[in-house]
Order: structure tokens, then C-alpha cells, then sequence
């Protein structure tokens, strides 16, 4: 992905393969499933969960997928999808989307803006964004004088993101 400076945006995007996942029955047991993508999500992401919905007695069926949605904190909702691996539960879990965290987008901003000297503060809010394709949505940059200006983020459609100076 880029950003309109030609340097790269810290887009965040998490996987694990992780074992053993055959509840009693021949279905994904759930809470350790629920425990793997909290790890994931706080080890990776650095993101707080509030909750994880996915479906409920997902047999375990080699090549199966199924999509879960992970409700975090500060605010906001990741899809994610789990692959079944094998027939002993193995599965493999991964962001549908690249993760967009206000500080990753602001933090990636404020060095662009620096590179060509100005100094700015960035506000890109609270809530946890994801790099869909032919998306925006704005920030706002603060100077030490006190004037604003919107900061648009885009994602195209190949899910390459950019910013500019409204």
C-alpha cells in the first residue's frame, strides 16, 4: 500500500496457525478459538477486545472457512476468517482486512506532513478502521498555530492507501 509521499502507511494485518482447536463431537471448540484471537489481537494488533462472534458448532471439516466478527476497543469491528487446515482442527486466522488504528494512521500522517516541514498534530478519532477497497474517511490536522486543516485517507481499490492535505 502507499500513502501520497510515496512512503509506506503501517497497515496491520494479523495470521496465526494454531493446533488442536476438536472439541468433543467433531466441531471447533469455541473458547479456545475465542482465546487464539484475543492473543492474536492483543499481541499483534495491539488492540483490546470487547467481543468475539463467530458461529456456533462449526464442524470441523478440512478446506472449511467461516468468518468471525472481533469487537475492540477503543472502537470498532474486525472481520476475521478462519480456514480449518485439517481434520484434527487446525486452523489458520487472518484480519479480512488490513487494520487501520488511529495512532498507526496518525503517527503515519504526521511523518509525511514533517517530510515537508510542518508540524502538525493529527486526530483521526477513536475508532479502529479497515483498509476496504474505495473507502475514505477524515482526520484532522492541527498546526501549532491553531489552524485546521481535514486530512482525507483513501483506500483504492487495489487496498493501497493514501492521504492528502485538504
Amino acid at each position: 500500500m502507499r500513502i501520497s509521499d510515496n512512503t509506506q502507511m503501517g497497515l496491520l494485518s494479523i495470521g496465526l496457525v494454531a493446533a488442536a482447536l476438536l472439541a468433543c463431537g467433531g466441531k471447533i471448540d469455541q473458547k479456545k478459538l475465542d482465546k487464539l484471537i484475543t492473543k492474536m489481537f492483543e499481541n499483534q494488533l495491539e488492540l483490546e477486545i470487547k467481543d468475539i462472534d463467530c458461529p456456533k458448532d462449526v464442524k470441523v471439516e478440512e478446506g472449511a472457512e467461516f468468518e468471525c466478527d472481533v469487537s475492540v476497543k477503543p472502537k470498532g469491528t474486525v472481520p476475521v476468517v478462519v480456514e480449518i487446515t485439517d481434520s484434527s482442527g487446525s486452523v489458520e486466522v487472518k484480519t479480512k482486512y488490513d487494520v487501520l488504528t488511529p495512532k498507526s494512521v496518525q503517527k503515519e500522517v504526521i511523518g509525511g506532513l514533517a517530510a515537508k516541514n510542518i508540524t502538525a498534530k493529527v486526530d483521526c478519532g477513536k475508532k479502529v478502521r479497515l483498509a476496504k477497497p474505495d473507502t475514505t474517511f477524515k482526520c484532522k490536522a492541527t498546526d501549532n498555530t491553531g489552524m485546521s486543516k481535514d486530512v482525507t485517507i483513501s483506500i483504492n481499490d487495489d487496498g493501497d492507501v493514501s492521504w492528502k492535505l485538504d
